[in-house]
Formats: structure tokens, C-alpha cells, sequence
């Protein structure tokens, strides 16, 4: 079986792929053999786009980003965003026909939201790629849908257009996904073009089964996105499961109605930011040794939590007791925060989850209550046209004399184009280079471009903290963001994890690894809200600041640690997503080691099972636990009975059973415990541990009993005291005797 992630940016997608075996699933789980996966054409990042060929045909990806030079009018950039907002769009719609005159204020303000969002999009698409083709309202029988349509050649007056809507071209892009990536990857055969999904073929069933999540960015899924300044708090708390449900329907359709969704046996849709919150445990990101929390998880493996010892036994299965998380990422549109709050190897669902984005627009209205920021900050995207205008600006002034150019608008528009296409390419290299060289041929009325200057790391990181003022736009915003995060009372950020294209510039790195330690070791005024020992993670390293001195006078250094494995900075979330699969693949895997589902199918024939040993009924208890804990069993579709997301019920505190022969022990405890009015301790070796804090419920233990059945016994059982987990260890190593609430 195979673990596949996609990760769906706004202006690329990478796949990951890991092999499960029933033998890892068996075992214990140790790092994921996560592989990033190139595509037809020796690419490990695939362009989301698509653009109209000859004969109503289709491209995605490389060829239809080649076809952008000499065509624009042709090409859909941004696919993936634009079908989010069109899908926005159709969803608005039905809540203003469908609510009453109460929620008009609420509808009002999301749909000014959504148009936002879609202006945000298509006024990127115009700078970005000038003159491709826009989003538009369908006609007929596509009425009020929205989609893309095949420009007019002059020609063809009275003919047909051309129609698709944007949903149907997203299943597109994600049937050329399968065919040119996932395909050689996981040894699956290339599907029809007619296949339908929904026709079960016996080849269908011979085909080999992969567990698929999709990795999505949160901006573009405002109904996931909490409102900030809501007066309905408790109705709003209680719907957050279905807000993100129904905000994330429409992508998982897609997925099930392409070629994908006929060898998907799960199909999991996680945000980016949860994702590269994993690609940490992935990438075996950890603290330096002087850290409380060095060599620790931040989200336990599912295999830890199959049996309720294995996260007691585990040294290697140890989480963060409880964190709180900021995650940046900074891409091709903007930067984003998100706070992500973590107890016991999980990720706990706030209220309300603080985000915000920045774009290279800043948008006024709504504002921060749908995660839009006042400020502005351009991604990667920005950073290209930046560069074209300076390569634009230095052929200009060598040429000035033959072509007479001022700037970059005195270009033919194919010049400026097949400029731009080179400014992306050069750029990735510039990451990994001082010096890269630009070579193009007859780019204006003949003449060859070569620039050797322009593309200089000391140039660009200069213009990049000065002329272009990209580190001052991000500070900017992180400022918007900290005064949000200031009356949240609940704990300062433990950790920071940086994601993202802009992160593969080194100068962007440094910078904001310098800011996160500045405000760190400088605290605004009023609540510190960074750690003194915070810990700053990267795609590379981990940096975490050393206390030297006492907690409130002393001053802090850093020290860096390489992380085992090392992926690119905008590759994060998918490696994050495909951990995800990797643990539904090794849950699925054991599932059906230990029969659970041949069981069902024999109660439904009437047969009988033969019934399991203790031990191996514990492990596929355990088993099923945690599959149903992290799918609900529904195969990726959501059923009108089946109304939540992944969320699961866990033991806060461990439980343990009392196993001396007689009570002399626990008779001493209580007199000690009234005696000195503390909690009550009892040793280490009258008490066995039943289950582990944090264990996922239901969760049952097989305890052998010796003896005559008709004998009487009672059975003292004691919850662990109200603590973290570490603590209970250490005083338990200390005293010899375990702390009971």
C-alpha cells in the first residue's frame, strides 16, 4: 500500500509517496521512508495550470505553462485558486437564497469577503500573467456557474465556445496528476480518459489501494476560517467541525469524481499549516539537547497510541505535552499565521483559530475577521516581477543606443513574457548559487540577452531588505498579527515554524529567524508572547535559543541543529501530508492484519469467527481504534449521519490499577495522605498502568484473573494526578511512588 500526499499551492503542486508494508505496521513505527516524487518531466513541482489546445483539448502543468509565451489568452493560472474562490462563490449564492433576513448582515459580509479573495486572485493573475484567461459566468446550461472559456480566434463568429466549468478543470488537473506522477510512483496503470469513477469494473478492484491527502492552503477556505469578532461565540464553537467539513466537501468530491478517486481507499484533506506542523516530525526537526523538549514529537504516530503501553515504553514515541505553535509560511501570493495549539501528541481544535494573511494587495474590508491583514506583503510571485523589471531596466541600458527602451513597458508583450518565464527558472537557481547567469536569444527585435549582474545573491538580498522592502512588509504584518495574539491569555508561542517558497532564499530565512529571536529576547510590552527558549524550525535546522542566566535577567544564544532529513522549504507541507497517509496506511494495514474486516463480512454472511487471544484482540482493538479515530471509517465520503471531521476523545490523565495482594500499602497511603493533607501517593510497584494519558478512547485492557470464576474481587482503580505526563515520570523516578488526583 502506498502513502500519497499532494500539496496544492497557488501556483504549484508536489506529490509524495511512501511504501507501507504490513511489516512496518506490525512493527514499531520509525521515520517514514517519504520519497518527493518528479513528474513526466523531471520535475519535482508541477505549475498549477491549464490552457486550451487544438480540438477542445486540455494541457496542465509544463505544457501548459509553455504555451503562456505565445499565447496567454489561452492559459488558466492560479487553477487551484481560482476553482476555491469560484466554489466560494456558488456557496455564497445558495446561503443568500436560502437565509432569512437575520443572516443578511452575515451574508453580507462573507460574500464581501469571497469578492475580495477573487479580486485578491485575479489581479495577481493580471500582474503575474498578463493577459490570460479570466474566470466567467457560464451561459445556458452553465448558467451561474463558473469557469473558463476559449477566447474567439476572430474567425470563428458563430461557432461554439468552448465552456468548462472550474471544478471540472481542477478533476483535469488532477487526472494529469495520476497519470504523469502518481502513476509511476506507486506502479498504478494508466486510467481512460472515459473512465467514470463512479463504475465499479473488476479491474477497479485488481488495482492497487493508496491513501491520499491533499494538502490546501487555509486562505482559500474562508468558511474554516473562524470569525474574530463573532457575538454568537457558543454557537460558532459548536458548528467549527461542520464549518470546516462543508468549506472542504467540494475538494474531496473532485478528488473522488477524477481517476484519482478509483484507487484511493481514503482520501484526508489537511491545510497547509497543519501539514508542515508534521513535515517537523517527518524531517526529525528537533530542539537542541539543552531543550526540556529535545528528541520529542510534536503529533504522536498512530502506532504509539495503538496500544496503550506503547506510549510508555516507546523512549522514540514521546510528544510535547502541550506547545503552542506559530506557523509562517510565505509563498507565491503572501504570508500567513496560524497558532496551532498541541496537547498529548495532538492537535486541539481552538475556539477560534487565529490566521491571518497578507497578499501584495492589502484589503480593507472585512478585515481581520474572515484572516484577511491591513498591511501588505507580496510572496515569490512579487519577487519574480521585481527581478524581470531589474533585468528588464540593465538590457535596456546596455541596448539603449540599438532599441531605445526606457523600462520594462517598452518591451514587446512576447518579450515580456518569455522575461518573466526566465526569471522563474533563474531564481530557483539563485537559492543554491552566488552568481547565476541569464541567457536568452533575440528577446527584443533580434538581440540576444546575457546578463551576468543582475542575478547576484549579494544584489538581490540587498534589494530584497532595502528597495523592495519585503523584510519591512513582514514585520509589519507580524505586528498586526502579535497585537491579535496579545489578549489570548493562554500561553506564549513555544515554537516557529518557517514553510515556504520565500524560505528557500537564504536572505529571507536569516531575516526572519533574527526577528522571531529579537522578539523572543526583547518581549513587547505587557505579556511576553514568545518563550525564552523558543525554538525556531526550519526545512534545514532547528535553532533554539539558550537562556544563559536566570529566566528573566539572563541573555540568550542560539544553537542550531541539521535535521536528519532535508527537503525544500515549499516542499514541507506535502512531506507533512504524506506522513499523514503513512500513519492511515499503517492503521489500515493492521486493520486488516488482524481481521477486523473479515469479521464484519463473515457476521454479515452469518459465520462465526473463532475467537482471538487476549493479546492479539488487544492489538486489533487497538488497531480499529485508532483507523476509526482518524477516518470514521467512511472511506472519504460523508454520510447525514456522520456529521464530524477527524476529531477523537482521549484520557487526559493515565489510569492505574492498584495489584498488591493486600491493602497494606494503600492503607498507608491514606493515613499520610490526612496527615499531611497532600495527594495521595502510592509506590510504583503497587500500581500497574491500565492506560496512558492521552490514550485514544473507547480503549479496552485485557486483565488476566486467577483463581475460581465465582470467586469475589474487587478492583482498585486511580487516576493519575493533574499534571503533564513528565511530571508524573520524574516524580515517580524520584520518589519511587506515583502522584494520584
Amino acid at each position: 500500500m502506498y502513502a500519497v500526499s499532494i500539496s496544492l499551492g497557488s501556483s504549484s503542486a508536489v506529490v509524495a509517496v511512501a511504501a507501507a508494508t504490513i511489516a512496518t505496521a506490525a512493527g514499531e513505527e520509525k521515520s517514514a521512508p517519504i520519497k518527493l516524487t518528479a513528474n513526466s518531466a523531471g520535475h519535482r513541482s508541477t505549475p498549477v495550470m491549464a490552457a486550451f489546445a487544438g480540438n477542445e483539448e486540455v494541457l496542465f502543468g509544463e505544457d501548459a505553462r509553455a504555451l503562456y509565451a505565445r499565447a496567454p489568452e489561452v492559459v488558466v493560472p492560479y487553477l487551484f485558486a481560482f476553482a476555491a474562490v469560484a466554489e466560494r462563490h456558488q456557496e455564497q449564492q445558495r446561503r443568500c437564497k436560502m437565509g432569512g433576513d437575520s443572516e443578511n448582515g452575515n451574508n453580507d459580509d462573507a460574500e464581501k469577503a469571497a469578492l475580495a479573495l477573487k479580486r485578491e486572485i485575479e489581479e495577481a493573475a493580471e500582474k503575474q500573467f498578463k493577459g490570460s484567461c479570466p474566470l466567467l459566468t457560464g451561459e445556458g446550461d452553465e448558467a451561474q456557474k463558473p469557469g473558463f472559456c476559449l477566447p474567439n480566434r476572430g474567425d470563428e463568429v458563430g461557432e461554439k465556445k468552448v465552456f468548462i466549468t472550474a471544478e471540472d478543470m481542477l478533476v483535469g488537473f488532477f487526472n494529469h496528476i495520476k497519470k504523469h506522477t502518481v502513476d509511476g510512483a506507486c506502479g498504478l496503470t494508466a486510467t481512460a480518459e472515459n473512465f467514470s469513477s463512479q463504475e465499479e469494473t473488476p479491474q477497479q478492484a485488481k488495482r492497487p489501494e493508496i491513501i491520499l491527502t491533499i494538502v490546501v492552503p487555509r486562505y482559500l477556505f474562508q468558511g474554516a476560517v473562524m470569525l474574530n469578532n463573532s457575538q454568537q461565540e457558543e454557537e460558532i464553537s459548536g458548528s467549527q467541525d461542520a464549518g470546516r467539513r462543508d468549506a472542504i466537501q467540494w475538494l474531496r468530491n473532485a478528488i473522488l469524481k477524477s481517476h484519482l478517486g478509483a484507487v484511493a481507499m481514503h482520501v484526508s484533506v489537511l491545510f497547509s499549516d497543519e501539514a508542515a506542523l508534521l513535515a517537523m516530525d517527518a524531517v526529525s526537526c528537533r530542539p537542541h539537547q539543552s531543550h526540556p523538549m529535545a528528541n520529542r514529537y510534536f503529533l504522536l504516530p498512530s502506532s504509539a497510541s495503538a496500544s496503550p503501553m506503547a506510549a510508555i515504553n516507546g523512549a522514540g514515541a514521546s510528544s510535547w505535552p502541550y506547545s503552542r505553535v506559530l506557523v509562517v509560511k510565505w509563498g507565491s501570493l503572501g504570508v500567513s499565521f496560524t497558532r496551532l495549539c498541541l496537547e498529548g501528541g495532538c492537535l486541539v481544535d481552538e475556539p477560534r483559530t487565529l490566521f491571518l494573511r497578507a497578499s501584495q494587495k492589502a484589503v480593507n474590508s472585512p478585515g481581520a475577521e474572515f484572516g484577511f491583514a491591513a498591511t501588505s506583503c507580496g510572496g515569490g510571485d512579487a519577487v519574480n516581477l521585481a527581478l524581470r523589471e531589474s533585468l528588464a531596466t540593465t538590457f535596456a541600458q546596455k541596448q539603449r543606443r540599438v532599441l531605445g527602451y526606457q523600462s520594462l513597458s517598452d518591451f514587446p508583450a512576447r518579450a515580456q513574457r518569455r522575461l518573466l518565464l526566465v526569471t522563474e527558472e533563474k531564481k530557483v537557481a539563485l537559492s543554491k548559487a552566488a552568481q547565476v547567469p541569464v541567457e536568452v536569444e533575440a528577446l527584443a527585435e533580434g538581440i540576444d540577452m546575457r546578463d551576468t549582474v543582475t542575478f547576484s545573491r549579494v544584489r538581490v538580498d540587498a534589494a530584497l531588505r532595502g528597495e523592495w522592502g519585503f523584510i519591512e512588509s513582514f514585520e509589519r504584518v507580524l505586528l498586526e498579527y502579535l497585537y491579535l495574539l496579545e489578549p489570548k491569555a493562554d500561553g506564549a508561542i513555544d515554537a516557529v515554524v518557517l514553510c515556504g517558497g520565500m524560505l528557500n532564499m537564504p536572505c529571507i530565512a536569516q531575516s526572519l529567524r533574527n526577528i522571531f529571536t529579537q522578539h523572543a529576547n526583547m518581549p513587547r510590552e505587557g505579556r511576553r508572547l514568545f518563550a525564552r527558549n523558543l525554538v525556531i524550525m526550519e526545512a534545514g535546522k532547528s535553532t533554539t535559543l539558550v537562556i544563559d542566566g536566570s529566566q528573566d535577567s539572563g541573555t540568550s544564544s542560539s544553537q542550531s541543529v541539521s535535521n536528519k532529513i532535508i527537503f525544500g522549504a515549499e516542499e514541507l507541507p506535502c512531506v507533512g501530508g504524506c506522513l499523514h497517509s503513512y500513519h492511515l496506511a499503517l492503521g489500515a494495514l493492521q486493520e486488516q492484519e488482524y481481521g477486523y474486516r473479515d469479521d464484519t463480512k463473515s457476521r454479515k454472511n452469518g459465520k462465526r469467527r473463532m475467537c482471538m487471544g487476549s493479546k492479539k484482540q488487544e492489538r486489533a482493538e487497538g488497531s480499529r481504534r485508532v483507523w476509526l479515530a482518524l477516518t470514521f471509517d467512511d472511506a472519504g465520503k460523508h454520510s447525514a449521519g456522520n456529521q464530524r471531521c477527524n476529531e477523537v476523545v482521549m484520557l487526559q490523565n493515565s489510569i492505574f490499577l492498584y495489584t498488591e495482594s493486600n491493602l497494606n500499602a494503600l492503607r498507608s497511603a491514606v493515613a499520610l495522605q490526612k496527615e499531611k493533607n497532600a495527594p495521595l501517593r502510592l509506590p510504583k510497584a503497587a500500581l500497574s498502568l491500565l492506560f496512558a494519558a492521552h490514550t485514544l478512547l473507547p480503549a479496552r485492557f485485557f486483565l488476566p484473573v486467577t483463581g475460581e470464576r465465582r470467586d469475589p474481587f474487587v478492583l482498585y482503580l486511580f487516576m493519575g494526578f493533574q499534571g503533564t505526563t513528565q511530571q508524573q515520570q520524574q516524580a515517580a523516578a524520584e520518589t519511587g511512588t506515583w502522584s494520584i488526583g
